[in-house]
This record gives structure tokens, sequence and C-alpha cells, in this order.
């Protein structure tokens, strides 16, 4: 997989999972200003990609596709993600569900956010 830690921005080919590596790579290097800077690169990407989307709007888009990321990892990995990148999980919070209750969240909010056709 390639990392765009290094780069000056973030191709649009990036992937998810290239992603990941670089947000895990860079909250265990405990770097805020690291943090800082590629969450500003994949807010760039995200405005080349959502043109007409207001700066704001990205900015807590890629904090909140951050924070969902961090659920991929362990429990502290999910912490130091979100405590580096100064995030939380969209879902979680600062909170450390069980897979169980993680579940029914992910439950919950699909009937939550179905729509009715009549």
């Amino acid at each position: 997989m390639a990392s765009y830690r290094h780069l000056v921005s973030i191709p649009n080919k990036a992937t998810v999972g290239e992603i990941l590596d670089d947000v895990v790579i860079i909250a265990r290097g405990g770097n805020r200003e690291d943090a800082a800077r590629y969450k500003q690169m994949l807010v760039n990407r995200r405005i080349r990609n959502v043109p007409n989307e207001p700066v704001m709007d990205s900015e807590q888009g890629v904090a909140a596709n951050i924070g969902y990321l961090s659920g991929y990892g362990s429990t502290e990995e999910r912490r130091l993600i979100c405590e580096i990148f100064e995030t939380t999980h969209p879902f979680f919070g600062d909170t450390d569900p069980t897979p169980e209750e993680a579940l029914q969240m992910g439950v919950d909010w699909a009937r939550a956010s179905k729509t009715d056709p009549d």
C-alpha cells in the first residue's frame, strides 16, 4: 500500500485502507502537528472532490471520517487516533461499546435513517 504522509497532497486514487494506515502511523507517532497537516490534506482532497461544499462542512466531514476509521482498530488505537486527530467516533463518541453494543448502535442508526417511501 502507498503512503501519502510525506506528500503535499493526497491523490484522489488513495484508498481508504491507505489513508487508515497513514492515520494509524501518525497517531502512533504522537505528533499533533503531523496529524493536523494530514487532516488538512484530507480536507483539501475533499474540497477538490466536493466542490460546492462549505469548508467547515469539509472539515467536519473529514473529522467524522477519521473518527469512523478509528473504530476499525483496538480500543486503545481508537482512543489514540481520536486524541491525536482531535475527533471522536461518530457513533461511539468517547465510549467503548462491546461488539454487541456497537452492532445495536448500527441497527438503531439504520432504523432511524430509513425513509418511508409513502
